[in-house]
């Protein structure tokens, strides 16, 4: 599946109009249709920082990656968002963010300095980890292994190339947001693993990593929302079974302009849309 339904200006040929006095429709000028991004972006930014202040990291990730598709020369936009990455650890999204903008403008110093840390970062980085998420004791682990009662806190702490396994059990959320590039699975392989969210119009997980893989887990959402939702980059999801029941609600959304999803010996289960 490609996405196609993130912002649907930049893969549909719009024609942006305005209403004379007659009824008649006049189309605008280029010059009105930019200025008019101009003011869309900016509003769009406000709410996003916004949301950034409150911890909101999918509706402020939503605002920034919508803004920069109206404005894609603004270099704060990328700045801002990569910061964003920075926070949720995912260093590899927030350089091609700061590169971006340091070809925008090359001499711009904050971009500049922001990307030297996050390049210092990467090269920095610890080895890949193993993130366990458990309701009770795991037996036979490792002195010393990352340990964690609560997904949103593993993915919190989860970089670029860590597996996060969550133990059998049932696991109730609102929503799970990550954008490091990560494998999320059941543990040990063939675990039962449910992870159920009644939040109206959320989803139950996220992506916004390049790549990431989804394996051996349930998802399931009973109210107006949506199981997986695919908002960038390339999602490889195997063993798993999407259970959506609500109504207007979705098993797999693939919403990133560049979102693919790749579903392999997976079932789905929905009472109106499997995969969109």
């Amino acid at each position: 599946a490609n996405g196609f339904n993130h912002i649907m200006r930049t893969h549909w040929d719009w024609n942006l109009v305005d209403i004379a006095e007659d009824g008649s429709a006049v189309t605008l000028k280029k010059e009105e249709i930019q200025q008019m991004n101009e003011k869309e972006a900016e509003k769009l930014l406000r709410t996003a920082l916004a949301h950034v202040r409150v911890l909101s990291f999918s509706f402020a990730l939503q605002g920034f990656t919508e803004a920069i598709a109206l404005h894609p020369t603004r270099v704060d936009l990328y700045h801002h968002r990569a910061e964003l990455y920075r926070q949720m650890n995912a260093l590899h999204l927030a350089r091609k963010d700061l590169e971006r903008a340091a070809r925008l403008r090359p001499v711009h110093p904050s971009t500049k300095a922001l990307l030297d840390r996050v390049r210092s970062e990467i090269t920095q980085a610890a080895p890949c980890r193993t993130l366990y998420v458990c309701t009770t004791k795991i037996k036979g682990l490792k002195a010393g292994s990352a340990v964690y009662h609560d997904i949103n806190e593993a993915l919190a702490n989860a970089r670029d190339g860590d597996t996060v396994a969550i133990a059998k059990g049932l696991y109730r959320v609102t929503q799970l947001v990550w954008a490091p590039d990560i494998t999320i699975q059941s543990y040990p392989e063939g675990a039962n693993v449910e992870i159920v969210s009644d939040a109206d119009g959320n989803s139950v997980l996220e992506m916004w990593s390049d790549t990431a893989v989804v394996k051996g887990l349930q998802l399931r959402h009973s109210n107006k929302g949506i199981c997986l939702k695919i908002a960038n980059g390339h999602c490889k999801m195997t063993d798993c079974h999407v259970e959506s029941k609500g109504v207007t609600s979705m098993g797999v959304l693939v919403e990133g302009e560049d979102a693919k999803a790749n579903l392999e010996n997976c079932s789905l289960e929905c009472s109106e849309f499997a995969v969109v």
